[in-house]
């Protein structure tokens, strides 16, 4: 069983996705234990203008954290740069 982190505004309603969970954090945070596909988790994240990755699972080797896109992913390259110009520590 998987085991996934969920960030999403707090406000945001029961979300759709089978298996047990919890809230914490006024409901911003939401660990959820699921056999749901990741690209499932990933879609309702981001539909709840949220993201989710993967705390602990059988198999780690795919996508453990939510794929960014557009500015976020330009965004977050160019913070990576600014830290890491050689990229040691985590490649671009």
């Amino acid at each position: 069983m998987n085991l996934w982190l969920l960030c999403v505004p707090s406000a945001t309603a029961q979300l759709k996705l089978a298996g047990d969970g919890f809230y914490a954090c006024g409901g911003g945070l939401r660990w959820l234990k699921s056999e749901e596909s990741a690209q499932h988790i990933f879609a309702v994240a981001e539909q709840a203008q949220g993201h989710a990755l993967l705390f602990k699972g059988k198999d780690r080797s795919g996508d453990v954290f939510q794929p960014l896109s557009g500015k976020l992913q330009q965004l977050n390259r160019n913070i990576k740069q600014a830290f890491d110009p050689d990229g040691l520590f985590t490649p671009i």
